[in-house]
C-alpha cells in the first residue's frame, strides 16, 4: 500500500528527526514493516506550529511531492531510528491540500489520533487522488523519451515527436491489457505516478501493475530509472512490463514483448547510464 510520509523536523513532543526531502527519510522502528524499499509515498506537511511566526499559524497542511522508498537501514547514528533513501521524487508542481473543496480530508481518517502517525498507509485511489490533484496535466517527457545511439552518445527525439510516442506506446497498452484482464478494473495513472503506468484490478486487491515503455528503435531498448526497477522488484508478482517499439507514427504500427516478473539481470542488459552525486566536502 502506498504510505504518507510526514515531513518534519521535529514533533510536538520534542522528538528531532533527520529528514532531508527527495532525498532520506528518517523515522521510527515501529514503522519497519510499512516502510519497505520500491513502496510510493507522499509527502505530508502539517501546521507545524512550532516555531512558526503568528501570521503563519493558518497554514493548511498539504501534500507537496511523491517518490519511492529506497534502501531501509539501521541509523546507526541515533537508537531506535531507521532511515531510508528517497529516489524518484518529485516535487509537486502545484500543492495539494489536504481537504478538499467540500471540506472533507483527502486521506480516510479514523479518529483524532490519526494524524499523530509519521508514516502511514493509504489506500491505492487516495493516492493517485493526490497525484491528479497536484497535475498540471504537462507531460513529463523524459523519462518517455525515445532514445537513439550515435556514436557511443545519445541524442532524443523533440519533445513533440516523444509526446505522440508515449501516447501511442499507451493507447496500445491499454488495449493489450483490457484484452488481457477483460473482467478486471483497468486504470491509467497520472503521468507523475513513481513505478508504473496502469493498474489492473480495484486498489485494495491490485491483481497487475504494469509498466509501459514507447520506443521508435528497432530492438526494445529503453530507459529505465532505477526506482522503476526497485519497483519492479518489490512487485515482481504482480509486475508487468510492456514494452511497445519499432514504432512508425505515420503508419500506427509497431511491436509489441511482454515481461513478467522483476526487471533483472538475468532477463536484461542493464546499463548504468548515470551517477547521482553529493558533494560533501570542499576541501
Amino acid at each position: 500500500m502506498p504510505l504518507i510520509f510526514v515531513s518534519s523536523k521535529s514533533t510536538k513532543r520534542g522528538q528531532v528527526y533527520d529528514d532531508r526531502t527527495g532525498s532520506s527519510y528518517q523515522f521510527p522502528k515501529q514503522y519497519r514493516k510499512l516502510v519497505k524499499p520500491g513502496e510510493r509515498f507522499v509527502y505530508y506537511r502539517g501546521s507545524e506550529y512550532r516555531n512558526l511566526r503568528k501570521v503563519d499559524l493558518d497554514r493548511q497542511p498539504i501534500y507537496f511531492g511523491a517518490g519511492l522508498v529506497g534502501v531501509v537501514k539501521e541509523d546507526n547514528s541515533e537508537k531506535g531510528k531507521l532511515i531510508c533513501e528517497i529516489i524518484e521524487y518529485k516535487s509537486f508542481p502545484k500543492t495539494v491540500p489536504f481537504k478538499d473543496e467540500r471540506g472533507h480530508y483527502l486521506e480516510p481518517v479514523h479518529n483524532p489520533v490519526y494524524w499523530r502517525n509519521g508514516v502511514r498507509w493509504i489506500p491505492d485511489c487516495v493516492f493517485e487522488l493526490i497525484l491528479e490533484k497536484s497535475s498540471t496535466n504537462e507531460p513529463q517527457l523524459l523519462n518517455k523519451a525515445t532514445v537513439y545511439s550515435q556514436g557511443g552518445g545519445h541524442t532524443y527525439a523533440s519533445p513533440e515527436t516523444a509526446k505522440k510516442v508515449d501516447e501511442f506506446a499507451m493507447k496500445v497498452a491499454l488495449r493489450e491489457v483490457r484484452r488481457i484482464y477483460p473482467n478486471e478494473e483497468v486504470v491509467q495513472l497520472p503521468r507523475n505516478n513513481p513505478g508504473f503506468d496502469i493498474r489492473v484490478g480495484a486498489d485494495e486487491s491490485v491483481v497487475a501493475y504494469v509498466e509501459v515503455k514507447g520506443t521508435q528503435k528497432p530492438k526494445p531498448s529503453f530507459f529505465m530509472s532505477e526506482g522503476e526497477r526497485r519497483f519492479s522488484e518489490e512487485k515482481a508478482a504482480q509486475y508487468i512490463l510492456l514494452v511497445v517499439y519499432d514504432i512508425k507514427l505515420d503508419k500506427e504500427e509497431y511491436k509489441l514483448i511482454e515481461h513478467r516478473g522483476a526487471v533483472a539481470h538475468q532477463n536484461f542488459i542493464l546499463t548504468p547510464t548515470q551517477w547521482i552525486c553529493e558533494l560533501i566536502s570542499v576541501d
